[in-house]
């Protein structure tokens, strides 16, 4: 235990893990507790906002990942002055961004209040302020991954879906309903973005000139873009798909299966974090990352194959505390969905490490795979098996992909 101990990925990726798991805690305490404060209607009014949300959430994805890698570079270069440019660089951005967002917002408030059928356009202004604050936080949140501040980093992310459900819930308990709930999100995210910027003061030097290189910087977020846009289609093709061909009942079992499959990639979400900064801190500083890789995936292994030798052991009770009883058929279904999110789990490992060293080559076979997968399912769709079978074999394919050199590609060089 106390070589694990030493071994300073194991113990930034239990920090890493003890952060993601209780901003989930938090999360799952926000839906548990408003779902029964507010009643069905004003809770789907509360669920309509945070889906567009998320959806609006999508580019912090690629931002973030862009902007830690930058910073990990950085740090290991010690360039203080401009990891202080890339931030403020960002907040410019940010905030520039977040008022054209509220202008604009503010004049539709009232026709995505009437679409949603929602009782108040105050709900729709305060998840437009949510959006923003939850585009800076996790943004600035990245760059403290990529300075390798793992402490700060996980207890940002705590302290932002624990303080969701705190805010959330004495609101809509004063009496502020949906406004309230979704008033608690957005001061959650304050939260985490106020930390966050606390933090980060002690790693930033004098202002300094501050540029990127335009070409590289569109190569990663190029790049970094069609990979989320691969994995995305890897997790989520199949279920579309399924629910269209599949009978209801049998759609049912097969979505079952795939919450306890996905709860098995989900576990293991932390580990790409601690990835990125390790592996782009000894290639900028020109020393070999491929020990982060093997060390990452062996972790991976091993935790991937103790959840699939559990679901494989006991597949019934998985799918009674996951699902419930009414989805038992869905235990036939669950080792085979185990398996491939295991395989998934190691791409999205070799995924992070290959963007860590700025190497894109395996981004447009990847594509390709989806794509595979897509017309596979179109063609061959009789079963919940025969999506499984295609499954498995897409995410064997994709992982066999990330894992082969890829050369002559323009996304395909390191700098």
């Amino acid at each position: 235990m106390r070589r694990l101990y030493r071994d300073d990925f194991v113990r930034h990726g239990a920090l890493v893990f003890a952060g993601t798991m209780a901003g989930n805690v938090g999360g799952y305490l926000y839906h548990f507790a408003l779902s029964r404060q507010l009643g069905p209607e004003s809770y789907g009014e509360l669920v309509s906002l945070i889906s567009l949300l998320m959806i609006a959430g999508v580019p912090a994805g690629v931002v973030t990942t862009v902007v830690a890698r930058y910073a990990a570079e950085f740090h290991a270069r010690g360039d203080r002055g401009h990891l202080r440019g890339l931030v403020e660089w960002i907040v410019r951005i940010a905030v520039v961004g977040g008022l054209v967002v509220l202008a604009v917002g503010t004049g539709l408030t009232g026709l995505i209040a009437r679409y949603l059928h929602l009782g108040s356009p105050l709900s729709v202004f305060l998840a437009l302020v949510a959006a923003a604050l939850g585009f800076l936080g996790p943004v600035m949140r990245s760059v403290l991954q990529g300075c390798q501040r793992f402490t700060g980093f996980s207890g940002s992310m705590a302290l932002e879906g624990l303080g969701k459900a705190v805010f959330g819930v004495l609101a809509v308990a004063i009496g502020w309903g949906v406004a309230g709930a979704i008033g608690g999100f957005a001061a959650g995210s304050l939260a985490g973005l106020v930390l966050s910027m606390a933090l980060l003061r002690s790693e930033l030097g004098e202002r300094n000139g501050f540029s990127i290189e335009p070409r590289r910087l569109i190569e990663t977020t190029v790049g970094v873009g069609g990979s989320n846009l691969a994995l995305v289609g890897l997790i989520t093709v199949d279920m579309v798909l399924a629910r269209h061909y599949l009978p209801a009942l049998q759609a049912g079992y097969y979505a079952a299966a795939s919450l306890i499959g996905h709860s098995v990639l989900y576990v293991l979400g932390f580990i790409p974090g601690v990835v990125l900064p390790k592996a782009s801190d000894l290639h900028a500083r020109g020393e070999d990352p491929r020990g982060v890789l093997h060390r990452a995936l062996l972790l991976t292994g091993v935790c991937s194959l103790a959840a699939v030798a559990a679901i494989a052991l006991m597949p019934t009770l998985a799918v009674r505390v996951v699902a419930g009883a009414k989805f038992l058929p869905a235990a036939s279904l669950a080792l085979a969905y185990g398996v491939a999110m295991m395989l998934l789990a190691a791409t999205s490992v070799v995924v992070t490490y290959r963007v860590s060293l700025h190497r894109f080559g395996y981004v447009i076979p990847l594509l390709v795979v989806v794509g595979g997968e897509m017309l596979a399912m179109l063609a061959w769709h009789a079963s919940a098996a025969s999506f499984l079978s295609i499954l498995v074999a897409a995410n064997a394919v994709a992982l066999v992909v990330v894992l082969v050199k890829v050369n002559g590609n323009s996304f395909g060089h390191s700098t």
